[in-house]
């Protein structure tokens, strides 16, 4: 027993020291045995979670050194007098708009992580928010030239939800579905009825995902296809904040993809009966 109490305290003192790695022999049924599983356990999650600050900072770093690395050519290019103020203007103005997107993005994605998201929530018809989602979409889709299929919903299809996030949400999907499909393709929003909840479903005829992609799509930083993300000015954090802002209306996002046959996103929020108590009987 003086053993595995010393071994629980070494190990106790490596954690607190940043050895994420220190493991403690968990053989046998005792109290004793059953205490060092659970530092382990515990050793396990803290490790995962300095695994996950060690890349967050990585891919922060990475994000900002194409921007600042453009930054810093411009304004060479102006000191030796290769490049036309204005010019130079107008490229520099891009880069830090990307670096603003970045940051805001970040800002937001730690705020949807941690639960500090305001929301406001109410009942309101889902084709306000189709209606919308077209009017700024249809022009990308044009330049890209890819069509862009609304389907308007049912008449009077409601959900309970934040209004403005849900449109952040639609948003971020439909961003992504014209980004990632080629010319000439189709991109589909519609939506359905299903139980005590609404689905919005986002299709597209792009590449399609393998099933380790739609693993890790979700996950911050995460692109399928680096260059064309980075063509579209995509920051790789559009759909964590989706899932995140999702989940905190009581709602999801979800994809089912194949390998060259597209995807599709579902978007689920809750109808306002899910929030009805039910009358008792008299």
């Amino acid at each position: 027993m003086v053993a595995a109490i010393r071994q629980l305290s070494a190990g106790s003192q490596a954690i607190a020291s940043g050895e994420y790695q220190k493991r403690l022999p968990d053989g046998g049924t005792d109290e004793l045995a059953e205490l060092a599983r659970n530092f382990n356990r515990m050793a396990e999650v803290l490790a995962q979670v300095e695994a996950s600050r060690v890349a967050l900072i990585t891919n922060v770093a990475h994000e900002l050194r194409t921007p600042l690395t453009a930054l810093q050519g411009y304004a060479e290019a102006l000191n030796d007098g290769v490049m036309p103020t204005s010019h130079a203007a107008t490229s520099i103005l891009r880069e830090t708009r990307a670096m603003e997107r970045l940051t805001s993005d970040l800002s937001l994605v730690s705020k949807v992580e941690a639960g500090r998201i305001e929301f406001h929530l109410q009942d309101f018809d889902v084709s306000s928010v189709f209606s919308a989602a077209e009017e700024r979409f249809q022009p990308l889709a044009e330049r890209r030239g890819i069509t862009l299929k609304v389907e308007p919903p049912d008449t009077n299809m409601m959900v309970h939800a934040d209004g403005e996030r849900t449109a952040q949400v639609l948003a971020n999907l439909l961003s992504n579905a014209l980004n990632y499909s080629p010319a000439g393709s189709t991109v589909t929003l519609s939506a359905v009825a299903e139980g005590r909840q609404v689905s919005f479903l986002i299709s597209d005829q792009g590449t399609g995902l393998t099933q380790e992609q739609q693993e890790q799509i979700f996950e911050r930083f995460y692109r399928v296809d680096t260059s064309r993300s980075r063509l579209g000015g995509g920051t790789g954090v559009g759909l964590t904040i989706a899932r995140g802002l999702a989940r905190a209306m009581a709602g999801n996002v979800q994809v089912a993809s194949e390998a060259g046959r597209g995807s599709v996103f579902r978007f689920s929020l809750p109808t306002p009966e899910s929030f009805r108590v039910p009358s008792r009987p008299a």
